[in-house]
């Protein structure tokens, strides 16, 4: 996919703490989020799904969520950038972020959609392969990344495939 690892990584890990913020009334064993890789609607895509079982985002806000500026939390717990910085970072490659809710209102969906990677030397390319380290203290999981082949995996409590 084309992208640079730095900056998707920042648009994952915002809309994961966006995740961790909504599911904190959830009770702690029904906190779950996950991220899958997949195929584009179109072949020059591919896409990232990240779907959250907190409580979604309220219909009024779904328009304006990638507004800077916007937020949905107390002034207190961010300044409403993070989104519309995703957006920006994702039309910069060339491709796209939706969010919504679930149909069966249990969650959100972030959908990021990236362009395919063009095939050239393989020094140009950036993979990255997410699988679990061996477990932490106190049942925390970190994930660690290497070069390698597709995303999957799982990270404390998050799970791709």
């Amino acid at each position: 996919m084309r992208g640079q690892a730095v900056l998707v990584e920042q648009v994952v890990v915002n809309l994961a703490l966006n995740a961790r913020d909504a599911m904190a009334a959830c009770p702690q064993g029904q906190r779950r989020l996950s991220i899958i890789g997949e195929p584009g609607l179109e072949a020059h895509e591919v896409r990232l799904v990240l779907r959250d079982t907190g409580g979604g985002v309220p219909a009024e806000a779904l328009e304006r969520v990638f507004d800077p500026f916007f937020s949905t939390k107390p002034a207190s717990q961010g300044m409403g950038l993070g989104l519309a910085l995703c957006r920006s970072i994702m039309l910069g490659f060339g491709g796209s972020i939706g969010l919504g809710n679930l149909a069966d209102g249990r969650g959100a969906e972030a959908v990021l959609v990236f362009q395919r990677a063009r095939q050239g030397p393989a020094e140009t390319r950036q993979e990255f392969d997410i699988e679990p380290a061996p477990p932490a203290p106190k049942g925390a999981q970190r994930g660690r990344a290497r070069r390698g082949g597709e995303v999957r995996g799982e990270a404390g409590g998050v799970s791709g495939r």
